[in-house]
This record gives structure tokens, sequence and C-alpha cells, in this order.
């Protein structure tokens, strides 16, 4: 993502920065950010913010006995349901179209059933 990012003139890509406030009422105006290494803070004059965030899942924990994708993603069912009775993986750490926080709140009450319903046999 970084790579395709760099060509284009009306993106900048920062490393090693943090995030520290958004600026604006109705409409994004400018960010504040600052640098990890060296605290440096500065405004950025921007119209607009595209948080990027869980492009790696966490799964590591699970490698060789949860099956997963090439990219490390858990594999479930539309119940949450990895290969292993009785566990559930929902949110960013499977596999699915989609990384949004909706899509993983949703996940998440759908492996709380399926995991409600399979304790309660």
């Amino acid at each position: 993502m970084v790579e395709a990012c760099k060509g284009l003139a009306n993106v900048e890509v920062l490393f090693d920065t943090v995030l520290e406030g958004v600026n604006g009422d109705a409409t994004v105006t400018g960010i504040d950010v600052s640098n990890v290494k060296t605290k440096d803070r500065k405004p950025l004059d921007v119209s607009g913010v595209f948080i990027a965030a869980g492009l790696q899942p966490a799964s590591g924990f699970a490698r060789g006995f949860i099956k997963m994708d090439e990219k490390g993603f858990i594999k479930t069912d539309e119940y949450m349901r990895t290969n292993v009775p009785g566990v559930y993986a929902a949110g960013d750490v499977r596999v699915s179209p989609l990384r949004q926080i909706v899509t993983a709140a949703a996940d998440g009450a759908v492996a709380a059933h399926s995991a409600w319903e399979h304790s309660s046999g």
C-alpha cells in the first residue's frame, strides 16, 4: 500500500507518526501529528483522513492449530466458528472482505452468540 501511495501527488506518507488530533467543525480542515522519535509536533492542512490499521492480523498465537489463509487471517464460517470446536474468531483477525468497526462488532456479536449456543449444548 505504501509503495502505491508514494507515486500519488496528493498523498503524503508519514512514518513513525502519531495522529494527535483532527481539526475542523463540520468538515476536516487539518490534523496535528507528532513524530514518535523526535516528539516534534506539527499541523498539516488536509481535507480528509484515512486511517489504515489491521493490515497484518495478530493471529500468530493460533498458527499451527487454527486454519488460516496465506496472509494469516483466520478462516471461519458464517457463525465465526474456526476448524477447532469451541474456538471462534471475529473482526479484523478473520478472513473478511471488509475491515470496518461495524463489521468487527457484528462479527463479535455472532461469535458470542455461537459460543453461547455451543456451551449450552
